[in-house]
């Protein structure tokens, strides 16, 4: 009879250990992005024009955009929100990113502490075999509703050209024009903006549900970006 009840109770463990692993990942997760408030991000369903044509709000001064950006990169790809998923990719240790024009990754990172901390990876890196960098730009100027207005930006793309899904995360510092605080400080906008497609059909991509969790899924990971940046600027004044 103990030897019939056994597998009954290892199930019952595991259930337990895996509920107890996911409240301790929920909290750790939500104790890292707390602080950075739903209301002052902004959500839209389109995508500017000069990120179509293209292969949050936040002071500082003397930071470099480059800086910036590597401590959202970090954030993003380094933290806890997307610890699961890159354990997986980790332990798969599959390529699973492909562009023409770009060719296969110059160089992989697969660990969190490979990613650059104050410079953004060079140009074809991949990040555990699924995120290619594939643009990158600093401090170029383009037209507002208020003037000129500067940016730099990275972008992460993701899936395969020859394949039915593809797309690509643009990460940008804007700085909107004639934007000052009272006390003379310049005011950055940190976006996140993200773009999918099936590249070789013309069929919509499937299933729906995907898009909605990916928007949640896509907001923590921005959260959990900022939240990195406004660590990193506390801890360096």
């Amino acid at each position: 009879m103990a030897a019939r009840r056994l597998p009954s109770r290892i199930l019952g463990v595991s259930v337990c250990t895996a509920i107890a692993a996911g409240s301790v990942y929920s909290f750790l997760v939500y104790q890292k992005i707390k602080n950075i408030e739903t209301k002052k991000i902004s959500v839209a369903e389109t995508i500017p024009e000069h990120f179509r044509q293209s292969w949050s709000v936040k002071d500082h001064r003397d930071v470099s955009d480059e800086v910036l950006l590597a401590r959202f990169v970090n954030g993003f790809f380094g933290g806890l929100v997307i610890g699961p998923e890159r354990l997986v990719l980790q332990t798969a240790r599959m390529n699973l990113v492909h562009f023409t024009k770009t060719g296969h990754a110059q160089k992989q990172i697969w660990s969190a502490k490979e990613i650059p901390e104050m410079g953004l990876p060079r140009l074809h890196t991949a990040l555990f075999g699924v995120f290619q960098v594939t643009d990158r730009s600093l401090d170029v100027k383009h037209p507002g509703k208020d003037g000129q207005a500067m940016h730099s930006y990275v972008d992460f793309s993701f899936g395969s050209d020859t394949a039915r899904f593809a797309g690509v995360h643009r990460f940008s510092i804007v700085h909107p024009a004639e934007q000052e605080e009272s006390d003379g400080k310049r005011i950055v906008q940190i976006r996140q903006e993200s773009a999918c497609c099936n590249p070789i059909s013309t069929e919509p991509l499937k299933p729906e549900i995907m898009y909605t969790f990916h928007m949640a899924y896509a907001q923590l990971l921005f959260r959990e970006g900022v939240s990195e940046i406004v660590r990193w600027l506390e801890e360096s004044r």
